[in-house]
């Protein structure tokens, strides 16, 4: 294949990327704004941004920013437990971490022209959030370019832990939500932000993946 194509196809897949990042950002802004909580991966960074509005001793931090924040930690330790073992195009995770904080805020935005008041409509919020994350990352997968932080410390853990992807994946969403309730608890004195949005999302972006099968393999098709 000419190195014209190569490159093509390259740009192809970090444009779909890309692309994925923005509707997972969209979906944690839209499941955010129900004020029910948000998806496990992002309930530290959401509580950070709560507690940074509510608490007096605190500036308020905006939730692209805290997100940007904890990535970048997920990306250290990352570094720092791999070592010479990581590889060098998940340097890229840097970049996509600021396109993924900038992008929450502008979706934050958007989603506050359209508030919801009642709890069912909340609760939809929720599930169709959920379904956009489920689509971001379907083309995350698609493009197998590279992963955001926090799948980057899944991945890193299970492979140095020895453990399937699955059991990790559940104890680093459980670590997560209990330090959210740990920082909720000692700055303000009670839990905020950690509700019963984060329920629903530990089962429905998994069950809203796998319906994105099929898309997964039709753009892997035309992007390979």
């Amino acid at each position: 294949m000419s190195g014209e194509g190569t490159n093509r196809l390259t740009l192809k897949r970090v444009a779909l990327c890309a692309l994925g990042i923005f509707f997972v950002s969209l979906g944690i802004a839209i499941t955010a704004s129900s004020d029910l909580g948000t998806s496990p991966i992002s309930s530290l960074a959401w509580v950070a941004h709560r507690v940074s509005q509510i608490s007096p001793l605190l500036p308020e931090i905006t939730f692209g920013t805290t997100s940007f924040a904890l990535n970048v930690i997920f990306f250290l330790t990352q570094w720092a437990i791999l070592r010479r073992d990581f590889e060098r195009t998940q340097f890229l995770q840097l970049p996509c971490t600021v396109l993924f904080g900038v992008a929450i805020d502008f979706c934050m935005f958007l989603c506050g022209f359209f508030p919801v008041a009642s709890y069912p409509g909340r609760v939809a919020e929720v599930v169709v959030g959920c379904a956009v994350v489920a689509l971001g990352l379907t083309c995350e997968f698609a493009a197998e370019v590279l992963y955001l932080p926090g799948d980057g410390m899944v991945k890193t853990l299970s492979r140095v832990l020895g453990m399937k992807i699955g059991p990790t994946k559940i104890a680093f969403d459980v670590f997560l939500v209990v330090a959210s309730v740990v920082l909720s608890l000692a700055f303000i004195g009670r839990c905020v932000g950690v509700r019963e949005g984060a329920l629903i999302s530990m089962f429905a972006v998994g069950f809203f993946v796998r319906l994105c099968q099929p898309v997964v393999d039709r753009l892997k098709r035309i992007v390979c």
